[in-house]
């Protein structure tokens, strides 16, 4: 699927990114009701794994597993982004990421974005599937010996995609979306680092936020969709954007 198609089935849905106060958690970015027809031509079902070590010890490796349920194509994951260098490793629906020596630091009371990371994923159904299907997904995470489950995400498969989906008043807003590579971020958690990526995860822009609103300007950046992050005292929060001109 390009680059277009995924934006489009994205943005036409109202897609935001929900704020949760748990960071090691799973969230289904965007839409989580899909279509027969959207299933059949291929949408991609997003997956947001944020994670951070809340003891008190570094943590030397890190392994996140995920055993995917039959009915997504397990052969179709691609990963979009990730906070840390991993090895990847897949047997059919078995998908390991490998986080050799992250050297993750304990949690800080004061906050330290270094204590959290994050994945960002995508997978597809088999084209087959009928409608009136609910598939749940849920990851866990081995903090070296030390295992932890996040909550279940769930994804509905239904006869038509017009559900009304109302996502949870986000921290993070952009505007306008779509937008010329000029827009302005609003924030409602203070000062917290934002990076910018493209659809492949190569990295296009970072700098700190401070104040509640910011000014971007993409002024060089191609036509296509982006992905706008930031991690502070809320945690992480990505938020989706594209660049039409």
């Amino acid at each position: 699927m390009n680059k277009l198609a995924i934006f489009l089935i994205l943005f036409f849905h109202g897609v935001k990114i929900s704020s949760l106060a748990a960071q090691n958690d799973l969230q289904v970015i965007g839409n989580p009701y899909l279509s027969i027809q959207e299933v059949a031509a291929g949408a991609e079902v997003l997956f947001l794994v944020r994670f951070e070590n809340n003891g008190t010890d570094t943590v030397q490796n890190l392994v996140i597993r995920d055993t995917l349920d039959p009915r997504f194509d397990a052969s179709s994951l691609r990963v979009i982004d990730a906070s840390h260098g991993y090895q990847l490793l897949r047997d059919q629906g078995f998908v390991r990421w490998y986080f050799e020596e992250i050297r993750l630091p304990g949690s800080d009371p004061d906050f330290s974005d270094n204590s959290t990371g994050y994945i960002l994923y995508a997978v597809t159904l088999h084209n087959f599937l009928n409608s009136s299907q609910v598939i749940h997904n849920q990851v866990c995470i081995s903090f070296d010996a030390t295992p932890v489950c996040t909550n279940i995400a769930t994804v509905w498969i239904e006869a038509s995609s017009l559900f009304a989906f109302t996502p949870k008043l986000p921290v993070l807003s952009l505007s306008p979306n779509p937008n010329d590579g000029h827009f302005q971020v609003t924030s409602a958690a203070g000062t917290r680092d934002w990076w910018i990526t493209d659809a492949q995860g190569n990295m296009i822009q970072n700098a700190i936020m401070s104040d509640s609103q910011y000014e971007v300007r993409m002024d060089t950046a191609d036509p296509g969709l982006y992905w706008f992050w930031t991690r502070g005292r809320q945690g992480l929060q990505v938020e989706k954007f594209a660049v039409i001109r």
